[in-house]
C-alpha cells in the first residue's frame, strides 16, 4: 500500500510525472482486490488524459490504450472472487 500512496503523492505534486505515476499506480492496484482505489485511480487517469487532449500541450506517449476499461473480464473475475 505504501507504493500506491507514494505514486498518488507524486501524481498530485508533480505535473510532469502525473501520467506516468498514475499509470504505475493503475498497474499496481490491478494486482490487488482494492476496487475503490482502482475506481479512484481510473477516474484520475481518465481526467488527466482528458485535460491533456483538450489542451494545446504535446501529448506524451500512448494515452487511451494505457487505461484498462472498467469492467474488463479480468477485473470482474477478481472482484467476484474477492467477495
Amino acid at each position: 500500500m505504501a507504493k500506491l500512496h507514494r505514486l498518488l503523492f507524486i501524481a498530485e505534486r508533480c505535473p510532469s510525472l502525473q501520467l506516468e505515476a498514475l499509470r504505475m499506480a493503475m498497474t499496481f492496484v490491478m494486482t490487488t482486490y482494492n476496487t475503490s482505489s482502482y475506481q479512484a485511480i481510473h477516474r484520475k487517469l481518465t481526467d488527466a488524459i482528458t485535460r491533456l487532449v483538450t489542451s494545446d500541450k504535446k501529448i506524451p506517449g500512448r494515452l487511451s490504450s494505457d487505461i484498462p476499461v472498467m469492467g474488463q473480464r479480468g477485473w470482474r473475475i477478481n472482484v467476484r472472487f474477492s467477495k
